[in-house]
């Protein structure tokens, strides 16, 4: 699959740099090795694919399910290894799947907020990135894209991938809704502060 995706990427990059002039900030802050949940503000269908071609390594994205609504779609979107989360149902498929992930060594890309802010202002932050974290006990890489304008093609942007904020810093005992949120605002708050 890794050497699908590869090819896959070299395949398209000349059309994602036509499409999309994006400078990636930050790049020094990307571990080379192990398993990291890497977390980014959404305001734009194009985040993933910006995300996605920001980093050597494979990304694991997480995405809704409805973009795997037929087959061309669900092979499209395996190929660059996106897996499939049923939002707003507590999909603990998909919860154990990128825990699994993450403790194989692997990326792991979510949108935090669960969908894409209309207006561009952060939206609260899921519970799901906190659960994650808590269970694999990994540490959180925040980025963020900055659109000049609109989101759209064509578009300048900004890929910042901020400092990593160790797992010690988010850690708590008990799973609670308490704890949960309080550590998904901090997480949603670092990506905030990168825009």
């Amino acid at each position: 699959m890794k050497i699908a995706l590869q090819i896959a990427k070299l395949i398209f990059f000349p059309l994602y740099k036509l499409l999309f002039w994006v400078k990636v900030e930050g790049k020094k802050n990307i571990p080379k090795q192990g398993g990291y949940i890497i977390c980014c503000n959404h305001v734009s269908v194009w985040d993933p694919v910006i995300m996605i071609f920001s980093f050597k390594r494979a990304i694991h994205m997480m995405g809704k399910a409805e973009l795997f609504s037929n087959i061309f779609l669900k092979a499209f979107f395996t190929l660059f290894c996106v897996f499939q989360v049923k939002r707003g149902t507590g999909d603990r498929k998909s919860l154990d799947y990128a825990v699994d992930l993450v403790n194989k060594g692997e990326f792991v890309g979510i949108f935090p907020e669960g969908k894409r802010s209309k207006d561009g202002k952060p939206l609260k932050a899921k519970s799901g990135i906190a659960l994650i974290s808590n269970i694999t006990k990994c540490d959180i890489l925040p980025c963020a894209v900055v659109y000049n304008g609109k989101p759209r093609m064509f578009r300048r942007a900004k890929f910042i991938i901020g400092e990593m904020i160790p797992y010690e810093k988010i850690a708590f005992d008990e799973i609670n809704r308490t704890n949960l949120r309080k550590t998904s605002d901090y997480i949603m708050d670092r990506i905030v502060e990168l825009n």
